[in-house]
């Protein structure tokens, strides 16, 4: 489930994308199922439910969705690598959100990530038990 329109996207960017344009409204509108795609993946490794509906973090996820696709949709119709400045800003923008969410620096608004369930994942092979026939200054023949 995307978080932003293709409308939202281009009030962003103050561009137009239509069937004929470049890239195309179909081509954007699967970047910006890519980028929520993104999202979710990091949003469900830090533990939230997705996609999300709450309220309070809908216009926080909006945002970073525009913010996502935007350089992907600049590039499909620039002629140049250069990025304006807007264009880096929304990058960076984006980068940086990611990345706060995986470092648990930032959460969403209203939304608490589910605990891990860290007791089955290490119970799942017993710890090693070192017998003492194998001490390190033994000799082995």
């Amino acid at each position: 489930m995307a978080y932003c329109t293709r409308a939202q996207l281009q009030g962003l960017m103050d561009q137009t994308f239509a069937a004929t344009s470049s890239p195309t409204a179909t081509e954007v509108e699967q970047m910006i199922d890519d980028v929520a795609s993104e999202i979710d993946g990091v949003l469900r490794a830090a533990g939230y439910s997705t996609p999300v509906t709450a309220t309070n973090a809908l216009p926080l996820l909006r945002r970073m969705n525009q913010f996502g696709a935007a350089p992907s949709a600049f590039h499909g119709s620039a002629l140049t690598d250069t990025e304006p400045a807007r264009v880096k800003y929304w990058r960076e923008a984006y980068d940086a959100f990611l990345v706060r969410i995986r470092k648990g620096e930032q959460y969403l608004p209203d939304l608490d990530p589910e605990e891990a369930d860290d007791e089955f994942a290490f119970g799942i092979a017993p710890g090693i038990q070192r017998e003492e026939y194998w001490l390190t200054d033994q000799e082995i023949s």
